[in-house]
């Protein structure tokens, strides 16, 4: 009778008949389920306060209420009539009611972090029934016993299944709404601000429109912009807006009640909010619709300001960093429900102004050329209900963005190109030659390589030829003689044993200068010796070789002579000029016999010349020419019966590279040999 019960038993409203007894004559919990005329189920305790709380259920007919008393249940339940059957889901699970006990089909999992809460159950399907939870819409299948979750949202409950028409309606705490329709579970487009994220109640009135309660006011929607919506999957749909301005004291509504709004028999609708009840008369509320026509107020391009007329009937210049676009309408209405839109030339979807700037459009760096800008306004309910102004303007298209700039530069980026080309191919080109350079070098460095690893190979293959003939040969001799004047010395003549034993010396002497010049040669082959010059006088260092051999030239009676300067210095490498000398002597004492040998050192134009003649057996012109070329052999043989191998010749060759001097060699068969050595005085070192 037009009158309203709250759950702490308080009427509101005027009745239009005498009322009916109140069913609860206590306090009870915010979800009721009337079952057609005959039944109210609550929850509520048994003592007030109680410990505990129980489903109750009040009979309308027979004016008296049962209490389930055998388990209590939460607060927050939920009910539903089919086919004659009360189906309850609660916190222990899903079931019917029975005379005193509910006989439950599927039982919850204790695995919900906090308590499970239910708040509507629509039977979708024969037999299969959703229920709007805290863990989400569930699925209860009665028919082959399965149960799902449809939807689930981290922090955010399902609230609400409404059923309007062929459609149903599921509200969310926090994550907008959704329709269901021949199996298909669609999200709905919000309003602007978003408020439609928390849809408590879907409440129809008699003209085709759906009141949907949310946190922050009251919505009215066409029913059939939504049918249309959810079948072309449009994302936008005109929400008209009620709020304070409107004559709500309170714009947060309560969606955590059952039901969760009353239609009372006037059409006037009641939802609950956090502070009373919000009451609706469909048929008399005010619908300030944002009806009318779009302005331009002004246009202001880069701070300066144009009338619409002076604005299109220019070419703006070139560079028009800000162009402002000031909207006005005539309407009277709340900015929530004022919808303008813009999109310029092209462009697939509408750029909605938010609720701030709903009458300013803002365009930066625009390029050159022509445009065309929409705008439209909704007018309210419908489909295609817009009011649109059209507005076309130019920019002047800068040069470096003309046609023939463009032509110009492309023809700038083939010579560039070509340039290019021919650059790199001169590149490549020396490149090529300096790669032909470097290879013919390395080849030619390799050839020499190999040509002194084959000279090396020569020579350390003679080398062993005369390792094997000159020393060991006369080592066998020395062993044997040495054996033979210890086994017979008492049968031997003295003048014998002297004789023996004098060779035995004269051999040992050899072998000590071949063993000598042997390990010089070797020592003077390593590349990574390195030497220090140093400033020495040579008649020093030829006294000190002429002290080593005089004993051995006088055993042939040869005398060695030297014409020295004892002033005069060099600046030279002293070891090896001392190793060089060395050998030269050797060499003149070997092949030679009761005659002089003449050591002369003099300097002419800063290079010293070192000679040391000799009254030898002498050379031929043949052997002259073996020593000075760049293939010396070194052998084993004799002589002119004079023992040699010229291995000292080529320790004076290396000795000479290492002073960077010259050898020069005068010599007549039978009249004795000149050796002449010139080498600078003061050595210059070449780095790296």
């Amino acid at each position: 009778s037009n009158t309203i019960l709250t759950n702490n038993g308080v009427l509101i409203g005027e009745p239009t008949n005498k009322p009916r007894p109140i069913p609860a004559n206590k306090p009870f919990f915010i979800n009721t389920f009337n079952i057609n005329d005959s039944l109210l189920l609550y929850v509520s305790s048994i003592n007030n306060p109680g410990p505990s709380s129980y489903l109750h259920v009040y009979n309308y007919k027979k004016g008296n209420t049962i209490i389930y008393k055998k388990e209590p249940t939460n607060e927050v339940f939920s009910a539903y009539l089919s086919k004659g059957k009360i189906y309850i889901c609660n916190d222990k699970g899903f079931g019917t009611l029975g005379d005193s006990d509910i006989n439950y089909i599927f039982k919850n999992p204790m695995v919900f972090k906090s308590e499970f809460k239910s708040f509507a159950i629509e039977e979708i399907k024969p037999g299969i029934f959703w229920v709007a939870t805290c863990e989400g819409l569930i699925e209860y299948n009665t028919n082959n016993l399965k149960s799902r979750n449809l939807l689930h949202f981290q922090g955010a409950c399902v609230r609400t299944i409404n059923r309007i028409g062929d459609y149903y309606f599921v509200g969310t705490y926090g994550k907008g709404f959704y329709m269901f329709h021949n199996d298909s579970l669609k999200s709905m487009p919000l309003d602007k601000n978003k408020y439609l994220a928390f849809s408590h109640c879907f409440m129809p009135d008699n003209f085709g429109f759906i009141w949907i309660s949310t946190n922050r006011g009251l919505f009215k929607v066409a029913y059939a912009d939504l049918v249309d919506a959810f079948k072309t999957n449009s994302s936008s749909v005109y929400y008209h807006y009620f709020g304070k301005y409107d004559g709500m004291d309170m714009t947060e509504m309560n969606g955590g009640c059952a039901p969760c709004a009353v239609q009372l028999n006037s059409q006037t609708i009641s939802f609950p909010t956090m502070d009373g009840l919000l009451w609706v008369n469909p048929a008399k509320s005010g619908t300030l619709l944002p009806i009318g026509d779009i302005y331009i107020d002004k246009i202001v391009v880069d701070k300066k300001n144009y009338s619409l007329d002076s604005f299109i009937q220019r070419t703006l210049p070139a560079r028009s960093n800000s162009i402002d676009f000031y909207i006005d309408f005539l309407a009277w209405c709340n900015k929530e429900n004022i919808y303008i839109e813009y999109k310029l030339n092209n462009q697939k979807e509408w750029k909605l102004l938010n609720n701030e700037n709903y009458s300013f459009i803002h365009f930066e760096n625009l390029s050159g050329g022509n445009y065309k800008l929409q705008i439209r306004k909704r007018n309210g309910f419908g489909l295609n209900n817009f009011y649109y102004k059209e507005i076309q303007f130019e920019i002047a298209t800068p040069f470096y963005l003309q046609w023939w700039f463009y032509l110009l530069g492309f023809m700038l980026l083939i010579t560039l190109i070509i340039w290019a080309i021919k650059l790199r191919t001169r590149q490549l080109i020396l490149q090529k030659e300096k790669l032909e350079i470097q290879i013919d070098q390395k080849t030619k460095s390799l050839q020499q390589q190999n040509e002194v690893l084959e000279k090396s190979n020569q020579i350390n293959s003679r080398l062993i030829s005369i390792i094997s003939h000159d020393i060991i040969t006369p080592l066998k001799f020395m062993a044997m003689g040495s054996k033979k004047l210890l086994d017979k010395k008492h049968v031997m003549p003295t003048e014998l044993q002297e004789e023996t034993i004098t060779e035995i010396t004269n051999t040992a002497q050899e072998l000590q200068l071949l063993s000598t010049n042997i390990l010089n040669w070797i020592k003077y082959q390593n590349k990574h010796r390195r030497q220090q010059s140093e400033p020495f006088a040579p008649a020093d260092v030829i006294q000190q070789v002429f002290r080593i051999l005089t004993p051995i030239a006088a055993e042939k009676n040869i005398q060695l002579l030297a014409d020295l300067n004892p002033q005069l210095q060099i600046l030279q490498y002293r070891e090896p000029f001392k190793i060089l000398l060395y050998n030269l002597i050797t060499n003149a004492i070997q092949f030679s016999t009761n005659s002089k040998i003449y050591v002369e050192v003099h300097e002419n134009n800063n290079q010293i010349i070192l000679s040391v003649a000799d009254e030898g057996v002498g050379m031929t012109s043949a052997q002259i020419d073996n020593i000075l070329s760049d293939q010396f052999i070194i052998s084993s043989v004799n002589v002119d019966n004079k023992k040699g191998n010229g291995l000292g010749y080529l320790i004076i060759k290396d000795l000479i590279k290492l002073l960077q001097g010259q050898l020069a060699i005068e010599s007549e068969k039978g009249k004795g040999t000149v050796v002449a050595i010139t080498m600078p005085s003061t050595l210059i070192i070449e780095t790296e």
